[in-house]
Parts: C-alpha cells; structure tokens; sequence
C-alpha cells in the first residue's frame, strides 16, 4: 500500500492496506497507512483507522499528530489541540505537530505562541533534514506579521521562500504577494 500511496494512487494503497488488515488486523503501521489514503478521500474513514491505531497503540504520536490533522481539517480544533499535545507530549520534537499547533494558533489568532511554535518547528526540521511545506513558511511569515509589524524584515525571506516553492501557481502567487505587500514589499 505504500508504494501506491506514495505514487498518489490512494484507491490501490487503501486496496493493499486492506489486505494487510484482513491478514493482520493489529498492524497499527498500516492502519495509520490506510488512515493517511483515506486523508485523501474519505476524512471519516481515516478518523476511524487512526483512531483504531491509537487505541491499539497510544504512545504512537504519528497517529495522535494524523488525528489531529484530520480534526482540524473537521474544524474541531479542540479536539485536535489536544490530539498534538498527546503526540508533543509523546514526541516532543516531531515537526509535523508542532507545525499544526503553529497553524492552529495562527487560526486562533494567538500570534506569539504560533511564532514559538513555529520558530520551533524551523529549527527542529532543519536539525532533523525535515523538508516543510510552502505554507509553513508562509504561515510562519503570517504569524510574525500579524505579531507585529515591526517582524517584517524576518518574515520577508519566508514570503519569498513561500513563492519559490510554488512558482507555476497564479492562485498561490497572489496570496503570498498580498502579505508581502502588508510588509509594503
């Protein structure tokens, strides 16, 4: 299932992923497999799988930090609040969580702690070789911004950093230009 879901055919990883289950249905590795397929196409469906994996395994902070993601893409941010908690209570050095707390104080509108958290989650991914997405590094940019003007010449380079990433984009062109010209840039 991997390989397919890797190569973004998510209907044959979610096939393979089953009948790895059917055979081993304890396998938490593979329902959190299985889970991040159905990120792609049914949310419910992957909230079971991970949440099954959890409770099989609660130390695993891949499946508390997956949970969360699909939490907060249900718009249920306390639940996912809590859910990387868990998964930063578990590991506190996993990017991927301490990006999506990042995120969602951003959302919340609590700017200082979504610049500790991401100011975190930069460090970490570059001690760790962890690559981050364009929209961390314009969440990142955001969130000082949105601290205090007075951020603007450290959110520049992440602004940048942010068209770079995705160049072919118009959509995403424009919506980094207009933090960029917050910054008046």
């Amino acid at each position: 299932g991997y390989a397919y879901e890797q190569a973004g055919n998510f209907g044959q990883a979610i096939v393979y992923y089953g009948r790895a289950l059917d055979m081993h249905p304890n396998l938490v590795h593979v329902l959190i497999g299985i889970g991040r397929a159905h990120t792609m196409t049914e949310v419910g469906k992957a909230q079971e799988y991970f949440r099954r994996a959890i409770k099989l395994d609660p130390l695993s902070a891949e499946a508390h930090d997956r949970l969360a993601g699909v939490y907060s893409f249900l718009g249920e941010r306390e639940l996912a609040r809590q859910s990387l908690e868990k998964a930063l209570e578990i590991d506190p050095k996993r990017v991927s969580a301490i990006v999506k707390r990042g995120a969602l104080n951003l959302q919340s509108q609590l700017y200082d702690d979504a610049v500790i958290d991401y100011t975190r989650a930069f460090s970490e991914a570059q001690s760790q070789q962890v690559a981050l997405m364009a929209a961390d590094y314009l969440n990142f940019g955001i969130a000082l911004q949105s601290q205090s003007l007075a951020n603007c010449p450290k959110a520049a380079p992440l602004f940048q950093q942010a068209a770079a990433l995705i160049p072919g984009d118009d959509d995403w062109q424009k919506r980094v230009k207009t933090f960029q010209l917050r910054c008046g840039r």
